[in-house]
């Protein structure tokens, strides 16, 4: 199996032009903490037009606009309430998944902890899920009723495996449940497509690792000649810009 170093996103580009797809783009930080070790098949964050901080918002202050008496007290915890949904939100936003063609990789970026931006971060984290390992993918779509419209809904992406839901017990003896990954704010029409994918990928290794339509193996090692040729086929069809042409020069020339 390829290792991170041999994974190189200008080959993927490059396939997908030639497969008349559009590019799989991963944003560099998602790469080196993700450090995938197969070709990335699929690539599934928030949307940035989603309200997910409307969606904590309402949550967390809704239950107390329903009963009059305890307006005063929504008004007084309004505040602190919209901390906490900003602060959830970051957590929220900072997640994604990537599809390979061995596994899903769940990770959570660097993000603030606390309404004061810097004075507690997150971490990092990076989630290994094998396909085989996969029960289920759901895809939660936002409802359209009264109740929906006025409490925003958020459609999410859930991945299941035979341990989630598993109640455990640390040494303290506090009971916890073991979550699945999941991922908020994602665009159903990505969601569903992960999820097609996903399965895909899953039945091709069940048959012995043939490869569905729209999946490629990573290919051979080449010569630097080949990736600057093919480099630079990739900026004359405009799939890359100027500036990630510069870069992957660069790093290309580096291998001399």
């Amino acid at each position: 199996m390829a290792s991170f170093n041999d994974y190189d996103e200008g080959d993927d580009l490059l396939a997908a032009s030639l497969r008349g797809e559009q590019a799989v783009r991963i944003p560099p930080q998602v790469l080196e903490i993700a450090r995938p070790r197969d070709s990335v098949i699929k690539y599934v964050a928030p949307s940035d037009d989603m309200p997910i901080f409307k969606y904590f918002l309402s949550n967390s202050l809704g239950p107390l606009l329903v009963i009059p008496c305890f307006w005063p007290f929504a008004c007084c915890l309004c505040p602190c309430i919209s901390c906490g949904a900003k602060v959830h939100a970051n957590a929220a936003r900072a997640r994604a998944m990537l599809l390979t063609q061995s596994e899903v990789i769940s990770v959570s970026l660097d993000h603030d902890t606390m309404i004061c931006p810097g004075l507690s971060r997150s971490g990092t984290e990076v989630k290994n899920i094998p396909l085989e390992q996969i029960t289920d993918i759901a895809v939660d779509e936002q409802g359209n009723g009264w109740v929906q419209k006025c409490c925003v809904q958020m459609p999410s992406l859930r991945l299941d495996t035979p341990s989630s839901g598993m109640i455990f017990m640390n040494g303290e003896g506090d009971r916890s449940i073991l979550n699945e990954a999941t991922l908020l704010g994602v665009c159903p029409e990505e969601a569903l497509e992960f999820r097609q994918r996903a399965f895909s990928a899953k039945e091709a290794r069940r048959m012995g690792g043939n490869l569905p339509p729209g999946l490629v193996q990573m290919r051979p090692h080449r010569t630097v000649q080949e990736r600057l040729r093919e480099l630079e086929a990739l900026f004359a069809d405009g799939v890359v810009t100027q500036e990630e042409r510069d870069t992957k020069r660069t790093q290309i020339l580096a291998d001399l």
